[in-house]
């Protein structure tokens, strides 16, 4: 084994040769390897900056990257889904590695944490920080800039998941695009996170995608579409389109105990592929979630032909009190009756809006006021399939160095 301690001291570089390929630390085939920026008793986290990416896994497993101040690592901002980094930390095809205990912030063009690739399986994100992400107008059609990013694929499309991934206790505020992001990921694990103000590019110009809280994705016509995900005891609030979004061909997930707040059009919401129609996910259970105040509606589920929410389960849910959104466009509360009046009972209070601190909306960004939203679900406004999607990005695979 081997230990990589930065003593609280800083790796500094640039960007390189603008092919998006460098990196301030990488570990390419190794197993065993800790880089951790944090001396004993110094309290002052080493600091990697100035590359495209911050720190790169790339195969192997079982490595430990903790305590560092990971920022200001950008890739090339004009070349969107080609240039192969673009993040503060990335792990590509590699299994059982912990990424602990970091601040992420500023990163870009792509994620703040990306773990992607077939034999991505068991790795472990906690207690992380992941803030102010960078994004572009370039990145419309490419889906970066999110919090964290956990997928399958790199730069084909696959039927094989990956597995056991866990996201536990780590704040995620600020991000461009979706603040949690996961397409494929088997019997992995969403909990105990801060989610807030992720997801501001959905309004505005750029209506940059996806752009959600949290959101869970079986992918694209997987052997088996059984996720079998938990998403639980999480704060979402205050993001650009939908807290939570349960999408396409995934089945047998639980989100439960999570508190959804005052996200910009939707709360809660299960839905069939934006792509795909057959792609509709069956047997979620939406179990003792708190929802109010949020754009349109709180607790949603569009994978029934009557809206009855009967392919689902919902039990209880707190819901309400409508918006004036809501209420402007007739979305009532007995709209999807399931999901709320017999899954769940009516509420009055919601917490405070959330306090301020790194990538929170007292720095001038995060969502928009209600003023600026746009006019309701983007199943009621008609908007096109490719902008509401959650597919995940496309990019190279980076140079084996």
């Amino acid at each position: 084994n081997i230990t990589l301690n930065l003593n609280g001291r800083t790796i500094s570089g640039t960007a390189g040769t603008a092919d998006g390929n460098a990196a301030g630390v990488r570990l390419t085939d190794r197993t065993g390897v800790t880089v951790t920026g944090l001396p004993g008793g110094s309290g002052k986290k080493g600091t990697v900056t100035g590359f495209d990416a911050g720190v790169v896994i790339d195969r192997g497993a079982g490595n430990t990257v903790e305590n560092l101040a990971v920022q200001d690592n950008v890739g090339p901002i004009t070349r969107p889904g080609v240039a192969p980094l673009g993040d503060g930390i990335a792990v590509f095809e590699s299994a059982n590695n912990r990424i602990l205990n970091n601040v992420i912030l500023r990163n870009g063009i792509y994620d703040g944490i990306a773990v992607l690739g077939l034999g991505a399986d068991n790795n472990l994100i906690q207690g992380n920080l992941i803030a102010d992400n960078i994004a572009t107008p370039e990145l419309r059609f490419h889906g970066g800039a999110r919090g964290i990013d956990m997928s399958n694929f790199l730069s084909v499309n696959t039927r094989k998941p990956i597995r056991g991934n866990k996201v536990i206790n780590n704040t995620i505020r600020n991000n461009p695009a979706s603040g949690i992001s996961t397409i494929a990921n088997v019997d992995g694990r969403i909990a105990g996170n801060t989610v807030v103000g992720n997801g501001y590019f959905w309004f505005g110009e750029f209506n940059l995608r996806p752009a959600h809280g949290i959101g869970i994705q079986g992918g694209r016509r997987l052997e088996d579409t059984s996720m079998r995900m938990v998403v639980e005891e999480n704060v979402v609030n205050e993001n650009g389109l939908v807290g939570i979004l349960v999408v396409g061909d995934t089945d047998d997930n639980i989100v439960g105990r999570n508190q959804v707040f005052r996200n910009g059009v939707l709360g809660i919401t299960v839905a069939p592929s934006f792509v795909f129609d057959e792609e509709v996910p069956t047997n979620n259970s939406f179990i003792d979630n708190r929802t109010g105040y949020n754009g349109g509606l709180d607790l949603v589920d569009v994978t029934s032909p009557d809206f009855d929410c009967s392919t689902n389960l919902w039990s209880g849910n707190t819901w309400g009190p409508l918006t004036p959104l809501a209420e402007e466009f007739g979305l009532t509360d007995m709209r999807f009756p399931e999901c709320t009046g017999a899954g769940g009972s009516l509420q009055t209070e919601a917490p405070a809006p959330s306090d301020s601190g790194p990538g929170s909306k007292a720095k001038g960004q995060g969502p928009p006021s209600s003023t600026e939203r746009p006019s309701g679900p983007p199943f009621l406004r008609g908007d096109s399939e490719e902008q509401a999607s959650d597919t995940g990005l496309t990019r190279r695979r980076p140079s084996q160095q």
